[in-house]
């Protein structure tokens, strides 16, 4: 093995480590921390879901019947049932394993983008793009189907890219028709990949061997599937794969734009409407009316439904599944996804240009799949994750076709271009190396923020001493006419201010580097609020969120965050212009590390000694609590 060879494999390494932290630090951030996963999952609208999983996984370990049909194909429960089979039953460690699982799909990747740009070199930016993406290491720590599906898109395109070396063996066609039926019974709308896998043999068989590839890929694709809908017949009396319910997301896709026509987007709500016309939900009956209904919006509505079509395209393409609040991370992630958004076309065309029809196809294959089957009917961005694949294979083709335009206009050679190209990724891999220095420290900031939060020093927090409270603020100088009434109890402001302006501050009289734990509890009557932190030098948000409701609603809750030195506590009039009036029953903060000392939280995680010590291990009060 030469030295190069083994410098490749010790990036590629580097780059799987990468991968896995920032994987770990999102898992971390995103509940890693709960000890009942199940109730975490609730609170951020996963929940039921996760849960239909796990029961489908316990009928499935049973080896007994369900008494109707499964909502899912079994793909993830029956992953789920075994990793319980060989003793994994923590929930927590299954989303350790699906990171896992993701960060190692870097691999399948390089030999998918070192093919398609003809670069191994370009081909580890592909890699290094994948593994940072934080969209993409968050989505793949959740409890449900979709977090495996970019993992099982990427073998997919790797296993379309091996059988193009070998198209003229039925054997292998067969194998890769069995290999891309496990995706339908991941995500049920992957039962359309049938067409794009005869598209595929058709273009890289040879002639004559064209239809027998096509019909060996389809026949093995089919198969696994057709056996679970007899399956479902012969005990359901049902020739489904799942309950019907295509025409009922083709009718809720009605509702992702805003109309005076009554479509919407609500489960609860549809059941209560099929139930007042004595409908079953998820039923044949059901299942023609919505699609009576849906064909009566094309009659009736049209534009409003191609206005839906168009909305769904533009979110697939131009949206990504990132679930973070920290500022720094979400425009990090939003300038590397445009970066490579605007880079993918130029790619193709280049692509096409140079009839490399099959490669154009591999690159436009994530996307143009997830545009063409739940483009049409209904999507949220965390189904379509993998759409966002087209973009970092299509990236070092992107560099390739940099590299070959000023080739042509410069006249030079082969050594010429090829240092060009190094040049390239020189440049792209230091622009990746600055993002992740900016990144990885602020993944690392949140999971420390949730390490105290959730459910990590309890004791040690309580016994804590608040730092300040409403007696410490001072209204702002922008509200000039402001109304302030106190009680034993509470402390009500009405105002008048326009959106944004600043209505009380404190300083937190802290350190740099510290934390700062947070309570609010805010009666809104009128108007919503902000409460933020800003920086030490008032120039940004360290931390912000909005506080909205009904009119008399109570808005109670909590927050953590590290902070500056000269950091303020600030209260904003957030959404409209005109009055606001709150009763302040609670606004007090406490320095939740007083001698600024954190611990890394993946080994708060890991080492479940040191994590019972709590996040701040030097804090006086904490080590006194027996």
């Amino acid at each position: 093995m030469n030295i190069h060879k083994l410098l490749f494999i010790a990036i590629l390494a580097v780059i799987f480590c990468l991968a896995m932290i920032a994987r770990f630090y999102a898992l971390l951030e995103r509940g890693g921390f709960y000890d009942d996963q199940i109730d975490w999952a609730n609170h951020f609208h996963y929940g039921s879901m996760t849960r239909n999983y796990i029961n489908i996984r316990n009928v499935l370990l049973s080896g007994e019947y369900e008494a109707k049909l499964f909502g899912y194909l079994p793909g993830y429960p029956a992953f789920l049932a075994l990793l319980k089979l060989v003793g994994i039953d923590s929930l927590v460690v299954v989303r350790i394993i699906q990171s896992v699982l993701d960060a190692t799909a870097i691999f399948a990747l390089f030999f998918v983008a070192r093919t398609t740009s003809k670069s191994q070199l370009l081909a580890l930016v592909a890699c290094g793009i994948y593994a940072t993406s934080p969209w993409l290491a968050a989505g793949s720590t959740y409890l449900v189907a979709e977090s495996l599906l970019p993992a099982l898109f990427v073998l997919l395109l790797a296993a379309l890219v091996a059988i193009r070396e070998r198209p003229d063996r039925a054997l292998y066609w067969m194998g890769l028709g069995l290999f891309a039926a496990i995706l339908p019974f991941f995500r049920s709308e992957m039962v359309l990949l049938f067409i794009p896998l005869v598209v595929w043999a058709v273009l890289v068989s040879p002639s004559r061997l064209r239809l027998r590839s096509a019909v060996c890929v389809v026949l093995a694709f089919a198969a696994p599937l057709l056996a679970w809908v007899i399956r479902n017949y012969l005990v359901h009396g049902s020739f489904l794969l799942t309950p019907p319910v295509k025409w009922y997301a083709a009718w809720s896709g009605l509702g992702q734009v805003p109309n005076d026509y009554g479509y919407f987007v609500n489960d609860q709500l549809a059941q209560k409407l099929l139930t007042s016309m004595g409908i079953g939900y998820q039923s044949v009956q059901a299942e023609a009316y919505w699609k009576a209904e849906y064909i009566s919006a094309w009659l009736e509505h049209p534009l409003h439904v191609l206005e839906t079509i168009v909305f769904r395209f533009k979110l697939i393409l131009t949206t990504i599944d990132l679930k973070f609040f920290d500022p720094k991370i979400v425009d990090l992630t939003y300038y590397l996804f445009w970066v490579m958004l605007c880079s993918a076309p130029v790619a193709l065309i280049w692509l096409l240009w140079k009839r490399r029809w099959s490669d154009a196809f591999l690159v436009a294959l994530p996307a143009g799949y997830a545009v063409c089957s739940l483009g049409l009917l209904y999507v949220v961005p965390r189904y379509v994750r993998y759409a966002s694949l087209s973009d970092v294979i299509a990236f070092p083709i992107f560099l390739v076709a940099v590299a070959d335009f000023s080739s042509h206009a410069n006249n030079w050679g082969v050594r010429q271009v090829r240092a060009f190209k190094a040049v390239l990724a020189t440049i792209v891999t230091g622009a990746l190396i600055a993002y992740s220095a900016i990144l990885y420290p602020s993944l690392r900031n949140m999971a420390a923020e949730a390490a105290f939060l959730n459910m990590r020093e309890p004791r040690s927090m309580e016994e804590l001493p608040w730092t300040g409270t409403l007696q410490d603020f001072s209204l702002h100088e922008s509200i000039p006419d402001v109304d302030v009434s106190k009680s034993a109890d509470a402390l009500t402001l009405s105002f008048k201010a326009k959106s944004g302006r600043y209505l009380l501050d404190a300083p937190l009289q802290t350190a740099s580097e510290e934390y700062v734990f947070v309570k609010y509890d805010i009666i809104l009557e009128e108007g919503s609020l902000g409460v933020g932190i800003l920086s030490g030098d008032k120039s940004r948000w360290l931390s912000k969120r909005v506080l909205s409701g009904a009119p008399g609603s109570t808005v109670e809750g909590s927050f953590l965050k590290k902070v500056e030195a000269g950091s303020r506590l600030v209260v904003t009039s957030e959404k409209s212009d005109g009055s606001y009036r709150a009763v302040f029953k609670d606004l007090r903060w406490k320095n939740a590390c007083p001698q600024g000392m954190e611990p890394e939280p993946l080994l708060l995680f890991f080492n479940k000694d040191f994590a019972s010590m709590g996040p701040c291990v030097h804090n006086p009060v904490e080590n006194q609590v027996e």
